[in-house]
């Protein structure tokens, strides 16, 4: 450093240290008749970088009380004095932005939940002058690991101070200029010997008292760490303890293979199946890479009376094109059609990684395809009708103009209701072949089974959805020449 008769430019002054100002708008009070001054909070301060004052009306801060700083999730960074020495209940808890925080070892107390959910803090130092922690101080620090200076915990800390069991290195302070000048010393030409974690050895098994990552004292109130006996180096202790490596899951690729004009259509109906691809992804690997390597190849269809049609896909462009799949079929009785499509993918060529990064070969995919089916009945509707009017029976008076799910239901129906108008001269009930008349019970009145008073009339032909597809139907009817009472049917069929 330039002497005060050396200076001559101001650049020549080298300030040794680090120049850090208090925060502005913080609340501090000296209680009464006492010689120290406490911080109580964060009053109109805006800062997010925190510096707490040491003196406060020429009374050293020596408190920061209970809740002082709870919810602040701005704070980023908080800089405590040496002149403090309790750090009260919640005082950090819910700062979810706190990254940063010293503990100075003026420090003997920190109160129950002081750092509760502070999910941000990645690492914390606690001096061995902390004689006192309370319960739950480190919960929910999801991401937190501890240094302590102390080699063992205190006993004056409460039994759930880390009861959440974040990673906790103890002797943190501890110095170890000896082994460091050997390691330096085994280079050459005093150049570092390169011994890293994995080349440190252990010349015992460690016995631990308190929980170790994964390893925890059994009823002994010990447990013991098998570094010596199964030759651990210090990178397999930490790994061991603290992490356990696992398969990814693996997602192969998806895609969307929508079909239309297919399903089940009342005989006499026209339809034209077709088929729509959507890719979705190309796999996936829980822990990387991000792309598997495999790509969409070819799309297929076949049905219908089609051979199997096929398109090559190039750059993973899967068409958004709607493919018609044979001709258009007139649905009939006997009709079963089944048409099918795939989409094509190549095997995966990226390798995945486990959790901790190692490759695993096992998981990558084979050449495959999603792949999806579709079929093409047929069917007859049921017909129930009312009349006000005695009418013959006949196909034409029996198909409703009108078709609904009500007076015209799919065949595979086995129960329904039908409403009887007041008046009603007629109820007819026209089935297909293979089914035939249960029971019929009227909501009002005597609610007992009247289907014995329905006639049945054979072979009467009925329609489709196309006048030329007509089919012989049993109808069952019910006269009334004077007309029923309104009412409400219950009706199965068998």
């Amino acid at each position: 450093m330039a002497k005060m008769d050396q200076v001559k430019f101001l650049s020549d002054v080298v300030i040794e240290g680090k120049l850090t100002s208090t925060s502005k708008g913080l609340t501090y009070k000296i209680p009464e008749g006492e010689t120290y001054a406490i911080c109580s909070g964060l009053g109109t301060c805006t800062d997010t970088d925190i510096v707490i004052a040491s003196i406060y009306q020429g009374k050293p801060v020596t408190s920061i009380v209970t809740s002082a700083f709870e919810g602040c999730t701005s704070l980023t960074s908080i800089t405590i004095p040496d002149s403090v020495t309790h750090i009260g209940d919640d005082v950090f808890s819910g700062c979810t932005s706190l990254k940063s925080i010293n503990i100075p070892d003026s420090v003997t107390y920190i109160g129950d939940s002081a750092f509760y959910g502070c999910s941000s803090l990645e690492s914390i130092t606690i001096p061995d002058s902390v004689t006192s922690i309370g319960a739950y101080t480190f919960e929910w620090c999801l991401n937190l690991t501890i240094y302590c200076e102390a080699e063992f915990i205190p006993e004056g800390w409460h039994e759930d101070w880390n009861r959440e069991s974040r990673p906790v290195v103890w002797g943190a302070a501890l110095d170890f200029p000896a082994i460091n000048d050997k390691l330096v010393g085994a280079g050459i030409n005093g150049e570092s010997a390169g011994i890293t974690a994995d080349k440190i050895k252990f010349d015992q098994d460690l016995i631990f008292t308190e929980t170790f990552g994964k390893y925890s004292p059994d009823s002994t109130g010990t447990v013991t760490i098998p570094t010596k006996t199964n030759n651990m180096s210090l990178l397999d202790l930490f790994t061991k303890a603290y992490s356990e490596d696992k398969n990814p899951n693996i997602t192969e690729p998806s895609a969307t293979i929508t079909f239309s004009g297919t399903g089940s259509f009342e005989v006499g109906t026209s339809t034209q199946p077709k088929v729509k691809f959507t890719a979705n992804h190309l796999g996936e690997y829980q822990y990387g890479p991000d792309t598997t390597g495999a790509s969409w190849t070819k799309l297929t269809y076949s049905g219908n009376g089609a051979n199997e049609q096929t398109f090559t896909i190039s750059g993973n462009n899967v068409p958004s094109t709607e493919y018609s799949i044979g001709s258009s079929v007139t649905v009939a009785d006997d009709t079963n059609i089944t048409v099918s499509a795939a989409l094509h993918y190549s095997a995966a060529t990226a390798t995945p990684k486990t959790a901790l990064g190692e490759d695993y070969e096992d998981g990558k995919f084979a050449a495959s395809s999603v792949s999806d089916t579709a079929s093409i009945t047929g069917f007859r509707r049921m017909f129930f009708r009312t009349f006000s009017e005695i009418t013959a029976i006949t196909g034409t008076n029996i198909r409703p103009t009108t078709i609904t799910s009500t007076n015209a239901p799919r065949a595979q129906s086995t129960t329904t209701t039908l409403s009887i108008p007041e008046g009603t001269k007629q109820v007819c009930i026209a089935l297909p072949a293979g089914r035939t008349l249960g029971t019929v019970i009227p909501s009002q009145g005597l609610q007992v089974d009247i289907a014995g008073s329905f006639v049945p009339t054979t072979n009467v032909s009925i329609d489709g959805a196309a006048a030329n597809t007509g089919a012989n139907y049993t109808v069952y009817t019910l006269t009334a020449a004077d007309g029923l009472s309104a009412n409400t049917y219950k009706i199965t069929i068998n």
